[in-house]
């Protein structure tokens, strides 16, 4: 069984996240989804559980579903000159990487009991915005804003080949879906 959870259950830090790090979500949604998981791995399953805990989905995910309504305000981080970093993947990479790892289940291949899932490295929201054509700018600076969250892929990387994560290439999986998705 695969359950999808998300990288809001991990504290913001400045080095990818690996699926050992102790989650310790700072946000309602994240801790949510921490209990959730908690119950899913509390009901006795007769075959595997794999937990995938999803970075940002590209065009389901906040930024790029603003940038379709109009300009961004992208909060300004000192020593960053793209703005925020996290970890994205886009659509269709996420199908083939679902795909990939339904296929091992299916041939009773053991997985891991958690994958971070996402394409790597993070990449700055300001790339994204410019490669998706977005009308953008920079805000005041916020201190609460969070500069980084980036999930470590090493771990998915041996159970899935996908390609490394680059705004343009993000972007034109998700303009392959145009007509079928936002």
């Amino acid at each position: 069984m695969f359950y999808m959870s998300t990288s809001a259950v991990y504290r913001p830090q400045p080095t990818p996240i690996d699926e050992m790090q102790t989650p310790d979500p700072v946000s309602a949604y994240g801790r949510a989804k921490l209990d959730s998981e908690r119950i899913i791995r509390s009901l006795a399953f007769p075959f595997g559980l794999t937990i995938l805990r999803l970075g940002n989905l590209a065009g389901a995910d906040a930024l790029l579903s603003s940038a379709r309504r109009g300009p961004v305000i992208l909060d300004p981080i000192p020593g960053q000159s793209g703005g925020p970093e996290r970890s994205y993947i886009g659509p269709r990479a996420l199908a083939a990487a679902l795909g990939a790892l339904i296929a091992k289940a299916v041939q009773q291949e053991s997985l891991p009991s958690i994958l971070n899932l996402a394409q790597g490295p993070a990449l700055p929201m300001a790339d994204l915005l410019t490669a998706y054509g977005a009308r953008w700018q920079f805000g005041p600076p916020r201190p609460e804003a969070i500069a980084r969250v980036t999930l470590s892929t090493a771990r998915l990387r041996t159970c899935v080949d996908l390609p490394d994560a680059t705004a343009t290439g993000i972007v034109a999986d998700l303009n392959s879906l145009k007509a079928l998705w936002p």
